[in-house]
């Protein structure tokens, strides 16, 4: 299995809220609003560990955010029950 855990680094460039992983292959999420940013991580998680790996995965939030400016969250991701 891949690795399950993803931690996501996310800034502000330019007015928008940027989160990227090195974990996950593929992983760029941008929004000007940083809730909507944080709400959309785990579907683009999902997305990326089906197409990537043929996995349907639950994301869950491990970490939260503590400064809107430079942060990392962490998330993890396990293989849906069959």
């Amino acid at each position: 299995m891949p690795k399950s855990v993803v931690n996501v680094k996310m800034c502000r460039q330019d007015g928008w809220y940027v989160a990227t992983s090195q974990d996950l292959d593929g992983l760029i999420v941008c929004h000007q609003s940083l809730l909507k940013l944080t709400q959309e991580i785990p579907a683009c998680i999902k997305a990326l560990f089906k197409a990537n790996h043929g996995m349907d995965v639950d994301v869950e939030e491990m970490t939260s955010f503590d400064n809107p400016d430079v942060s990392s969250v962490v998330f993890e991701a396990k293989r849906k029950a069959a």
